[in-house]
């Protein structure tokens, strides 16, 4: 998976309103969720690709084919069925 880093020069200032506004013109219907530290969901997918982005902290996301990590202002593409 590639993950994608937020440039202020093309994104602006790395705030919620503009990491929603750059997800929803590539079409994504956006819902931010609060994570509280060392938090653990169950393995799940979706039927449709995804897209994960960090405002702030750390998040790690492990699929088959592998890991990432990502930071504030970072998101990853999550195809369909992973």
């Amino acid at each position: 998976m590639q993950i994608e880093h937020w440039d202020e020069r093309a994104d602006g200032s790395l705030t919620e309103e503009n990491m929603v506004g750059k997800m929803e013109t590539r079409g994504y219907r956006v819902s931010c969720r609060i994570l509280p530290a060392g938090a653990r969901l169950p393995a799940h997918s979706f039927p449709a690709d995804k897209i994960d982005g960090v405002l702030s902290g750390r998040f790690r996301l492990v699929t088959r084919e592998g890991a990432v990590t990502l930071g504030p202002g970072d998101c990853v593409v999550v195809p369909a069925g992973t």
